[in-house]
């Protein structure tokens, strides 16, 4: 017999199943390639749906949006958002940068600001190209499948790619604008690179997973359980020393990491606030969920995209791994991301297909290598393995193939173009969330008087002044986390104090029926409607609200879903200008209307801290209480970011539609805050010049502007303000 050197153990072949290629020459097959044409096809069908209404949440294209810098003239690279990592946010200001270079050579953009007025009047051109991202990545991912399969066994490698380019819910995911679809091009990569550096070794192999890695914890945080199969991996290869490569590959996941979230070191502040709150959100729920995906849910997902087949056939692959780990080291690997994984979607309490594309784009060649593997046992083996890859992917296509090209129209699609044309004029508008998206006044002046309009060229501010406005206002929705503010402690240091446990609670505070006094229209989303109906004693106030829309308002118009035409949800428009006989008066907003909600819990703990006595107010200029109690002035950085956009808003909106008594009231209440506050001051005079209290106006300014100089700010715009009511009221 031969005696077996070493170095004639390091030339022995491998198997050549484990080392089959996806084509001879290393190219992709001619099957692959007509795969990726498909898949391409399926999602770019889709690519324009919803245009030019653009719904998406899109956070990494808005936030990419915002880096511009276009009050400044500056792109500022810190995006002062951590929710997500950084590196889809920069590779759509990338994308963006390269849209508006085009355009500049097409003539379509003179500058910059043409192109923000652009998006703001159509952004279909900008979506598109955004959206064209989230397909290449997905097509990406497609080919990484493909390359995994053919570790697992070569003849399913073109039919795992299949059945991830048709899974429905990857095209829905990859024709949005998410971070899980680059997400998941990068982790499949990754951990194909992982396979392959186990399988053969090499230094640019190891190098690469991990950085593909240390990118997809950049694009997305879960990602980062990809460093679990990289672990596994240099643990299979090298298990007798394996700290040397677990050190230099954690060095090189955290470098990746860093360079695609440069500003997690440069501004770890914000980085860990933002980090801390998703990770309560997660734990909390979205808008006061629950619970998330539950393992039934998921399971379901799961046969949608993979077939009723592929989940059996996934506990199969998973048994058959733990059994003979020792001998299938790439399926150990794979299942070592797979199952973290799925616990990290089974146990957030938050219910969103997305999470769940890495999962089908990794179950899909693990459930067809276990199929052919349990198919290969009977008689006949040849004809029914080969028959079994088409089956699976026509069964779970069937729904993508079958509503290719169709495209239902958004209900909040639909009321927006109702709104549009019947609600016009000098009508103040309520919407809630997940309502018709409208151009309010607000909006569309902050735009008229920002630098991009003044700096935009004339046919494009044409365009924009032409376009419908309404004067909306947007009715605050919180959805998670917890509201804290910062009270002195006994020895001068800050406390936080915590204001609601659950943030979606602060919601009961805008469903006051006095907030209606001087509003026209409320518009009500079942989105946001239903969740409130599903926990009754919880949101009593709302339902509350809503009550008295049914009982005392008219219902004008109502927005359903109606069959595979529309989609979304159902949106009811009430009028609240029409008398009607079982409605009562709405009782005056007192000043304190915000606090009556506020948890006694919160109550005992700053007055506890700050004493019971009420505190005297710095200017007694208004027609406010002349002290306020200590529990409510610690609320005050509370009120002006979560009570004051509001109010602020609704009262220059009513203030505009001649509703000055209810204007005067909500300025009142800001005021009562924040004496000092110019905005509301200018808007309680003019409301008490609209009111012809003349001289207790002009009284209140003297006296507002004599506090502003005192205290050394500038009273010249109150000055100017004074000089123009004198004028128009002598």
């Amino acid at each position: 017999m031969k005696k077996m050197t070493r170095a004639g153990l390091k030339a022995k072949p491998l198997e050549p199943a484990a080392r089959a290629p996806l084509s001879r020459r290393g190219r992709p097959s001619i099957a692959l390639l007509a795969v990726l044409l498909v898949g391409a096809a399926l999602r770019l069908q889709r690519l324009g749906h919803g245009l030019p209404d653009f719904l998406e949440e899109a956070i990494p294209f808005r936030r990419a949006l915002e880096m511009w810098g276009w009050q400044t003239g500056a792109p500022d690279w810190n995006p002062h958002f951590f929710h997500y990592p950084s590196l889809s946010i920069y590779v759509h200001h990338v994308l963006q940068r390269l849209h508006y270079a085009l355009g500049m050579l097409l003539g379509q953009f003179s500058s910059p600001a043409d192109y923000a007025l652009s998006y703001n009047i159509d952004p279909t051109t900008h979506v598109l190209v955004a959206r064209a991202l989230g397909v290449l990545c997905d097509l990406a991912t497609v080919v990484g499948a493909a390359r995994i399969a053919a570790i697992l066994a070569p003849r399913i490698s073109t039919w795992a790619a299949a059945l991830v380019a048709v899974a429905p819910t990857l095209i829905a995911t990859s024709t949005q604008i998410f971070s899980d679809t680059p997400a998941t091009a990068l982790a499949v990569w990754s951990l194909e690179r992982t396979l392959t550096w186990r399988r053969d070794g090499g230094r640019v192999r190891f190098v690469a997973a991990a950085a593909l890695a240390g990118l997809a914890a950049g694009t997305k945080y879960p990602a980062a359980l990809l460093a679990i199969p990289l672990a596994a991996a240099i643990v299979l290869k090298h298990g007798a020393r394996p700290v040397r490569h677990l050190a230099v590959a954690a060095t090189i996941f955290a470098a990746a990491f860093l360079l695609a979230t440069p500003y997690a070191l440069l501004d770890f502040g914000v980085f860990r606030e933002h980090v801390l709150y998703e990770l309560r959100h997660a734990s909390t729920g979205h808008f006061g969920q629950s619970h998330g995906m539950a393992l039934p849910v998921q399971m379901r997902l799961l046969s949608a995209n993979l077939t009723v087949l592929g989940v059996p056939l996934l506990g199969l692959s998973l048994l058959a791994t733990v059994r003979h780990r020792r001998a299938r080291p790439e399926r150990v690997i794979i299942w070592s991301c797979l199952l973290p994984l799925l616990a990290a979607t089974l146990a957030a309490r938050i219910a969103a297909d997305r999470y769940s594309v890495p999962i089908i784009a990794l179950g899909a060649p693990l459930a067809l290598a276990a199929g052919h593997e349990v198919l290969g046992r009977f008689p006949g083996a040849r004809v029914t393995t080969r028959l079994f890859g088409p089956l699976m992917v026509l069964w779970a296509g069937w729904a993508s193939f079958a509503h290719s090209g169709h495209r239902p129209v958004d209900t909040q699609v639909i009321a927006r173009m109702w709104c549009e044309e019947h609600l016009g004029g000098d009508g103040v508008m309520l919407v809630e969330a997940y309502g018709p998206v409208l151009l309010d006044d607000s909006q569309r002046s902050e735009i008229l008087h920002s630098r991009v309009f003044a700096e935009a060229s004339a046919a494009l501010q044409q365009r924009f002044l032409a376009r419908p406005h309404l004067r909306a206002v947007s009715m605050p929705l919180s959805v998670s986390g917890r509201v804290i503010t910062s009270l002195p402690g006994p020895d001068g240091h800050p406390v936080e104090a915590t204001v609601f446990t659950d943030a979606t609670d602060l919601n009961n505070l805008f469903y006051d029926p006095r907030l209606l006094n001087g509003v026209d229209v409320v518009v009500t989303s079942s989105s946001v409607r239903d969740r409130f109906a599903a926990e009754p004693e919880r949101f009593r106030p709302a339902l509350g609200f809503y009550a008295r829309l049914d009982r005392a308002a008219n219902l004008v118009a109502r927005f359903r879903t109606g069959g595979s035409d529309t989609t979304g949800p159902t949106i009811t428009v009430y009028r609240l200008g029409q008398a009607r006989s079982d409605r009562s008066p709405l009782e005056p907003l007192p000043l304190s209307w915000w606090t009556e909600r506020i948890p006694e819990t919160y109550q005992r703990a700053a007055t506890a801290l700050l004493g019971a006595t009420p505190l005297p107010r710095p200017n007694p200029a208004t027609a406010c209480p002349d002290s306020v109690s200590p529990w409510v002035l610690g609320l005050r950085s509370f009120y002006r970011g979560r009570i004051s956009p509001f109010s602020d808003d609704l009262a220059t909106q009513l203030l505009f539609a001649g509703r000055y008594e209810a204007a005067r009231r909500l300025s009142a209440a800001t005021l009562a805050m924040d004496p000092m506050d110019v905005m509301a001051f200018r808007a309680y005079a003019v409301a008490s010049f609209g009111l012809e209290s003349w001289p207790e106006a002009t009284r209140q300014l003297e006296g507002f502007a004599s506090a502003l100089d005192s205290l050394g700010y500038d009273s010249a715009p109150l000055k100017q303000d004074l000089g123009r009511l004198k004028a128009r009221y002598p």
